[in-house]
């Protein structure tokens, strides 16, 4: 069985295992989709974004983050990670399905879009590890939008782009998929308000072309 796992949304002023949170942060994600962690968790201190942390026994074991799309009825999940010993033992899902929770009753988002690697490009073993990770989310309830299949990211580390599928999560019972007017508003607030890219950067502009 499982040590129980806490749940907590660090405040403004505090920030529990900052350090191990980092590492965790750093050993999970690329440098090409890494941003500032200082960067991000001061965008957490101003009420930007949303923080979940996991703890057993205090142990930090999983995080999540989230940023609320301006003007939209979405949520983007950035980050969510488990740390690597904790893997396949059913925690991921728990806390995944623990922060949906958290977010359905006070918010007004009608859904959680997420951002994972496209299964379509890499060798095999990079295509079955993304694929797992899409069916992860599958599994826990999202869907993949088919109609953004040709969505991509700013590479973080350096110039180009990342290919990648966006998911969604409903937040609301039967909360469909979003209309292709809704997903153009949706991937135009990611670019512009969580990436922070201005009006006329290429991806932005390709927007009106999908």
């Amino acid at each position: 069985m499982n040590p129980p796992i806490e749940i907590t949304q660090p405040t403004r002023q505090f920030f529990p295992h900052a350090d191990s949170l980092r590492a965790l942060y750093e050993s999970s994600f690329p440098a090409s989709e890494r941003a500032d962690f200082d960067a991000l968790i001061a965008s957490v201190a101003r009420g930007e974004r949303l923080h979940f942390i996991a703890t057993t026994n205090d142990d930090l074991v999983g995080f999540a983050l989230l940023f609320p799309l301006r003007d939209t009825d979405a949520i983007l999940l950035e980050y969510f990670a488990v740390a690597s010993s904790q893997r396949g033992r059913g925690i991921g899902s728990e806390i995944l399905q623990r922060v949906v929770g958290r977010l359905r009753e006070p918010r007004a988002e009608t859904g959680i879009i997420l951002e994972v690697e496209s299964d379509t490009e890499g060798d095999s073993a990079e295509h079955a590890r993304r694929a797992r990770r899409i069916a992860f989310y599958e599994r826990n309830g999202a869907r993949v939008i088919e109609h953004a299949r040709n969505y991509r990211v700013p590479n973080l580390a350096g110039a180009g782009t990342l290919a990648m599928k966006l998911l969604w999560l409903p937040l609301r019972d039967h909360a469909p998929l979003p209309t292709d007017e809704q997903l153009r508003a949706h991937i135009r607030a990611i670019y512009t308000q969580a990436y922070e890219l201005a009006a006329d950067d290429p991806l932005v502009l390709t927007i009106n072309e999908s």
